[in-house]
């Protein structure tokens, strides 16, 4: 048991930053694309959330290269990644505050969520089969579909 948990102890920095990374992303990716679509117009959502995503793999993809070149710098200069990722996480909370403060995004996030998210006409769809009537499964039942079918006894 102890070898199985030891790789754990022994390079507990890499699995602690790893673990608080993944529990980060759980809680804003969902928060990203709820706001994506309640800001967006129904033409539009296509773009919207391409644009988020290009921001987004663009954002990884510096923040790998700076992130990398820090960390060979660290090797020389022990302190230095760690007071700019310190820096840079105290930045981005301010940048957070500070855009939550800000009137116009406030207004459209408080008329977003006043919205009603209803379809004003929602398509009916059939629970069987439309086509090929003959077909065996042409009395379909939800709850026995992919089960067999009893016939009965004759």
């Amino acid at each position: 048991m102890l070898s199985v948990c030891f790789p754990l102890f022994v390079g507990s920095t890499p699995v602690l930053s790893g673990a608080i990374f993944v529990v980060g992303e759980m809680l804003i990716l969902p928060t990203i694309d709820s706001t994506i679509s309640q800001l967006s117009t129904a033409g539009l959502i296509g773009l919207f959330f391409g644009l988020a995503n290009v921001m987004s793999g663009l954002g990884e993809a510096v923040g790998n290269l700076i992130g990398g070149q820090l960390l060979q710098i660290g090797t020389e200069v022990s302190y230095l990644p760690w007071v700019v990722y310190g820096a840079t996480g105290v930045a981005l909370f301010l940048v957070v505050l500070l855009l939550k403060k800000w009137q116009p995004l406030e207004q459209l996030l408080q008329k977003a969520a006043t919205q009603d998210d209803k379809p004003r006409h929602a398509p009916r769809i059939q629970p069987g089969p439309t086509k090929n009537r003959s077909h065996p499964f042409s009395g379909w039942e939800q709850e026995v579909f992919f089960r067999k079918k009893s016939h009965p006894q004759r």
